[in-house]
């Protein structure tokens, strides 16, 4: 599941279990001159009021300090919402260096990959879409921090509701910007 406004998802007859993993978006990365990258927004997966919803956090931007320190990866959220498996905190960006010109950090990877590259004397790349994984830094006198990648959460719900609400994160701004968020939904008969 993908899209950045609130959505519904309708469970098939007969579906006895949902497995779900999804993940907050991606941290965008620093800008030396244009400001820090932008936070993800967290991903949220709940009951038909959102009352109850499991929740995976979205990754900080990067710092455009000389030389930036990486954004953290996403981390505590809530397992409102059915049995959790596997929490995972995102992977921090990496910092830039420090050196006429040097290299940025890349942006945290999460399990999906797709994490940006730090750039030298460019925009830092973009996070490949809906990866969850933090945008590059971009470069000018020293390198600017990676944006840090969503936390990573999959769960199971038993004899599940006939609709759920989602929210899927969107990414931290940046000229390498931060990947949105995804869900995936298995369905078992």
């Amino acid at each position: 599941l993908t899209g950045a406004s609130l959505s519904t998802y309708t469970t098939p007859a007969n579906v006895t279990e949902l497995y779900i993993r999804m993940c907050g978006a991606g941290g965008g990365g620093g800008y030396q001159g244009g400001g820090d990258g932008g936070t993800g927004t967290a991903t949220q997966f709940g009951n038909s009021t959102m009352t109850a919803s499991t929740t995976a956090n979205g990754g900080t931007g990067g710092s455009a300090s000389s030389p930036g320190n990486g954004g953290v990866g996403g981390s505590g959220g809530a397992q409102g919402l059915g049995t959790a498996i596997y929490r995972w905190a995102g992977a921090g960006g990496d910092g830039g260096a420090i050196n006429a010109q040097g290299p940025s950090g890349s942006g945290g990877s999460s399990p999906f990959g797709g994490a940006g590259r730090g750039q030298k004397n460019a925009n830092g790349d973009t996070a490949a879409a809906n990866s969850c994984s933090g945008g590059g830094g971009s470069a000018g006198n020293n390198g600017t921090g990676g944006g840090g990648a969503g936390e990573f959460v999959e769960f199971y719900v038993t004899s599940p509701a006939t609709s759920y609400k989602y929210l899927v994160g969107t990414g931290g701004s940046g000229t390498g910007a931060g990947a949105d968020g995804i869900i995936i939904v298995e369905e078992f008969y």
